[in-house]
């Protein structure tokens, strides 16, 4: 699984997914599956159930843990969590703020539409999800060579 993710050239993300039948001790479950697979440095873990999310950062403290907030109307909940994982719907400059005065990342998902891609490329995030890799290693390889004051101007006016 490391070979596979090091052809990625990228942390990656572990969705747990949750039924409502899980057993109750599904956090163990989790963090055995890292330390067995010997990622929980490498990969990035998330899921709806906060509780869980917390509970496996508790087990292990070095893994990166994450909250999925399909829906946000208001402010980021305080948690124990490393980041929000936040669904583009709902977010904002504020909770950007937000995310890093409570010193927290903020991943948005999931971005496939190329527009909604290099919009977030130039907001306060920490990460993008989507299932469109390739058009986002582009768009980022695009910013970094075209980042001149001119390029940016023309990138606003244009809102390209």
């Amino acid at each position: 699984m490391q070979k596979k993710r090091k052809n990625f050239g990228q942390k990656l993300l572990v969705e747990v997914k949750i039924t409502g039948k899980e057993p109750e001790n599904m956090a163990e479950i989790v963090a055995n599956k890292f330390k067995e697979l010997g990622v929980e440095k490498d990969f990035m873990v998330v899921s709806f159930d906060l509780k869980l999310m917390e509970e496996v950062k508790k087990l292990i403290p070095d893994i990166k843990t994450g909250y999925i907030i399909p829906l946000l109307l208001g402010d980021l909940p305080d948690t124990n969590v490393d980041f929000y994982a936040l669904e583009d719907f709902s977010y904002n400059e504020k909770l950007a703020i937000q995310a890093k005065i409570k010193k927290k990342k903020l991943l948005i998902w999931t971005v496939n539409d190329i527009i909604k891609i290099r919009k977030y490329l130039r907001q306060p995030v920490d990460g993008i999800i989507t299932d469109e890799l390739d058009e986002l290693k582009e768009e980022k390889r695009y910013l970094k060579e075209n980042n001149t004051y001119f390029d940016k101007y023309i990138r606003i006016i244009t809102n390209i």
